[in-house]
Formats: C-alpha cells, sequence, structure tokens
C-alpha cells in the first residue's frame, strides 16, 4: 500500500491517539525519569503509551532502528522525545528548529553521519506536543558524533499531530513512580527468598 503524505498520517494519528492521556501521564511523572539511571524507563514510558493510548494500533514491538508498528499499515515507527525540543517552555512558541535528538547511539563507534536502516516515520515527542516526519527525509538532517548520530530539525520539516495548545492538564492522582519500581523489585526479590526450616 502506498504510504501516506506526512500531513494525512499526521492527522490520522490525531485521531487515534489519546494525546490528552499522554500529555497526562507525562506531567505525572514529571522529572522522575530525567536521570541517567531512568532515562530508558521514560522511552518504554513513551512507546508503550503510543500502544496503550491508541487501542493497541500502534504496537510497541522494541526493535532496532524502529520502536512500534501500525499494524494498520505495517508502518515501522521510531520514537524520539526530549522535553521542550518542539515549543519553548515559557511563552510556548513554536521553535524555529527542535533540540537535537539522537537518532541513533553508536556507543563510540560512530558509522558516519546518515541512518542505514530506515523507519518509515519518525515520531518526535515532547512532554505536550508530537511532530512527524517520513522516513525518507531523515538522513537531510544527521550529523555524527563520537558517539553516534544526531538530528536537528527545521519545525517546517515536521507535521504536528498535536500541540501544547491542544493539551489540558487537569488533576489526576500522582504517580511516584521511583516508589513503585521500588516496591516492585523488593517484591520480586522478596519472591525469591527461601524459607528455611
Amino acid at each position: 500500500m502506498a504510504k501516506h503524505t506526512v500531513k494525512d498520517y499526521a492527522a490520522e494519528l490525531r485521531e487515534i491517539f489519546d494525546y490528552q492521556s499522554y500529555a497526562n501521564l507525562m506531567h505525572g511523572i514529571g522529572k522522575q525519569c530525567n536521570g541517567q539511571k531512568l532515562r530508558f524507563d521514560k522511552s518504554d514510558f513513551i512507546e508503550k503509551s503510543l500502544e496503550e493510548m491508541s487501542g493497541g494500533r500502534l504496537k510497541w514491538v522494541d526493535e532496532e532502528g524502529y520502536d512500534n508498528v501500525d499494524t494498520k499499515y505495517d508502518y515501522k515507527l521510531e520514537i524520539k522525545y526530549k522535553e521542550d525540543s518542539l515549543f519553548t517552555k515559557k511563552k510556548v512558541y513554536l521553535k524555529e528548529y527542535t533540540t537535537k535528538y539522537t537518532i541513533k547511539n553508536t556507543q563510540g563507534n560512530s558509522y558516519g553521519s546518515t541512518v542505514q536502516t530506515v523507519a518509515d516515520y519518525y515520531l518526535f515527542f515532547q512532554q505536550n506536543a508530537m511532530g512527524i516526519l517520513s522516513g525518507e527525509y531523515i538522513n537531510r538532517y544527521t550529523s555524527s558524533t563520537d558517539s553516534g548520530i544526531n538530528a536537528q530539525l527545521p519545525l517546517r520539516s515536521l507535521s504536528l499531530v498535536f500541540a501544547p495548545k491542544d493539551i489540558k492538564i487537569e488533576k489526576h492522582p500522582s504517580i511516584n513512580y521511583k516508589e513503585e519500581k521500588d516496591k516492585m523489585q523488593r517484591n520480586i526479590i522478596r519472591s525469591m527468598i527461601m524459607n528455611h526450616l
């Protein structure tokens, strides 16, 4: 099946993704997962929320080069997140350029400035906004570093799915993720402790 235009696909994602619940989730997590030890957990939250908040359509697969699959079209989706990367924090203006996103971490082995295995679409998130780019254009904006491949994109290259003006944060139960994770880990540990008579 022919791929959608980015604008049309962004409009469809807006219809099927519960972006208000996503923004509530990110607001509830706040800065708890910003440290180096928990930043991968934050990525999991975002990628898994795409599945849960799209009725299962944007399935989380965690494969090399893509994180989710749109099961309706079999599109491979790569997810990138940085706080306040699309809109300014204070006056909530759309930026001219995104913050630099890490597109591929080569762990010290730089293979050049281009992505070899390209996803169908790249979804760029901040806590209350998302824009998408067709994978065919990703290498227009990439550059290499000692540790990987980055991209800083002009905002005009992205089609916005939702923006801060679309979000209304309402009161909801607070999330203490560190405490919940600690409880889970301790429960697993305790389940392994043998009762010696």
